[in-house]
């Protein structure tokens, strides 16, 4: 049974708040990555080549594409679906929606899979410091970003194949968001633990400079000061891995929840396609609101990435500031 010829202005209601909600957090998510990977770029204090920045660069592109066109995309077609009452707008807007929905899968997935990535990575990185230099290099870190793209490319193409869009269904979101779901639940658990003894041994570290400090300016006094900053890096990447990882679950499981009640209740009467249909948008936008969240999480919470954003900023003022003064200056000389 379809929700089309039957009365939809709930649905549609949904559809348009749905709408107004992207039409905000769409420039909110563009912007916030956008300086995010400028500042990378920039890397004004040369404090990000490291292989894990990979991970939070295809992070950013990920949110920066969902915001700059699958949100887009869909408010489009949601306000346009509301202001003709209909679920049938017409082949262009709905060439416009299987284009988000081809997208949100290969981007949507693609961050499980690399927060999970981060997350490991993190853990290994704490846990076994040795084994994590040998182990993730920047080639490895990009060939395996490279393939997660790859593959999420090619399964979302499969829905556009001969097969049964409710076998696709299921296969995603036992593949994905379950599996992975279930891993990365995982991997915050052991990272958790992990990070409560780091940060014993990061007491540790501090008490020690301390100790060296009060003595005298020595070898073992800058050792213990580049134990220190490091130190402080992890635990800085650390919260951030725990915070995406938390924030990634707690905002997929109303989605994950509500597409097994969709695709295992049967007979599923109008009043269920209804209220199931308006459960799933709603789920979808909490979901787009943890794309919006991403960046600040990862930026604004590590004090590098706060400084670099600024930095970049006021490079970039700079710049404007002193192109300005010249086309001035020049103005006033072919004035005289």
């Amino acid at each position: 049974m379809s929700l089309e010829h039957q009365d939809m202005t709930s649905y549609l209601t949904t559809l348009y708040v749905s709408a107004f909600l992207l039409s905000f957090l769409s420039p909110v998510t563009v912007v916030s990555n956008s300086l995010l990977l400028v500042a990378i770029y920039k890397d004004p204090f040369k404090s990000f080549r490291t292989p894990v920045t990979y991970f939070i660069i295809s992070l950013a592109l990920v949110d920066l594409v969902t915001g700059l066109i699958v949100e887009p995309f869909f408010a489009v077609y949601y306000f346009v679906c509301h202001y003709y009452q209909t679920l049938s707008p017409g082949k262009y807007f709905e060439y416009l929606f299987q284009t988000g929905a081809f997208l949100s899968i290969i981007m949507l997935s693609s961050s499980f899979l690399l927060v999970l990535a981060l997350t490991t990575t993190q853990y290994i990185a704490i846990t076994f410091p040795h084994k994590y230099k040998r182990l993730f290099t920047k080639k490895r870190v990009l060939v395996s970003v490279t393939c997660c793209f790859v593959y999420f490319a090619v399964f979302s193409a499969l829905q556009f194949t001969k097969i049964p869009k409710e076998i696709y269904l299921k296969i995603n979101i036992h593949l994905h968001p379950t599996v992975v779901g279930i891993l990365l639940t995982v991997a915050h658990i052991f990272l958790y633990r992990s990070f409560r003894k780091f940060a014993q041994k990061s007491q540790a570290i501090r008490q020690q400079s301390t100790v060296s400090r009060s003595l005298h300016k020595s070898k073992s006094s800058h050792v213990a000061h580049g134990n220190k900053n490091e130190a402080k890096h992890q635990k800085q990447l650390t919260v951030v891995a725990l915070l995406l990882s938390a924030l990634l679950l707690l905002c997929s499981f109303p989605h994950i929840v509500t597409f097994y009640i969709y695709l295992y209740t049967k007979p599923r009467s109008y009043e269920f396609l209804l209220n199931i249909s308006i459960a799933l948008r709603v789920s979808d936008m909490i979901l787009f609101v943890k794309v919006a969240l991403d960046a600040y999480i990862y930026a604004w919470r590590h004090l590098k990435y706060r400084k670099a954003v600024k930095d970049a900023i006021l490079c970039y003022t700079r710049a404007v500031t002193r192109q300005k003064s010249r086309e001035t200056e020049h103005e006033m000389m072919v004035t005289v």
